[in-house]
């Protein structure tokens, strides 16, 4: 069970310290502790939830795991789901976007490329994770945690649970 601790900013300017300027908020991950960071922008239950899951990744498979293994779209995608904030939701959208998410493993290329271009990106994810979880979505993601404790590729632990194919 994850155990963050909470940073809470007072101003934007306090925030940009630790985030991009298009985050509400941002989970910082160490080897040995996990930070939420949060400012007002960022005070709402979907935000919150969004970072603890992004918390709980990492209590779940541990740091290096999760900054050396797990792409980021899946990271953000898994957060997503906990996420309902309307810009995000494209509830009807069936479309498969792992070959387009899969080059965007790092945080760094997830999240460049400007505000359209980086939701795009969260909203790919968010697709793409709910689609993948299908409807056995505890066993799914148990399976794939289970996969990656045991030191297997994420991309084949990803495939080898998949629903869809």
């Amino acid at each position: 069970v994850a155990k963050p601790i909470i940073i809470y900013c007072r101003t934007k300017k306090q925030y940009l310290k630790y985030a991009n300027q298009n985050t509400a908020g941002t989970t910082w991950i160490t080897n040995s502790k996990t930070y939420l960071v949060l400012w007002k922008g960022g005070l709402t239950l979907d935000v919150i939830a969004h970072e603890l899951c992004n918390a709980e990744l990492t209590a779940r498979v541990g740091f290096m795991t999760r900054m050396f293994m797990v792409p980021a779209c899946f990271d953000e995608g898994l957060a997503m789901q906990l996420d309902n904030r309307s810009s995000f939701t494209w509830q009807t959208d069936t479309a498969t976007y792992y070959d387009y998410l899969k080059p965007l493993r790092g945080y760094k290329s997830f999240g460049e490329g400007g505000f359209k271009k980086v939701h795009l990106n969260y909203c790919f994810a968010r697709i793409e994770v709910a689609n993948w979880l299908g409807t056995g979505k505890e066993e799914t993601l148990q399976d794939l945690l289970k996969g990656l404790s045991q030191g297997k590729d994420f991309h084949q632990c990803y495939r080898s649970v998949d629903g869809r194919n």
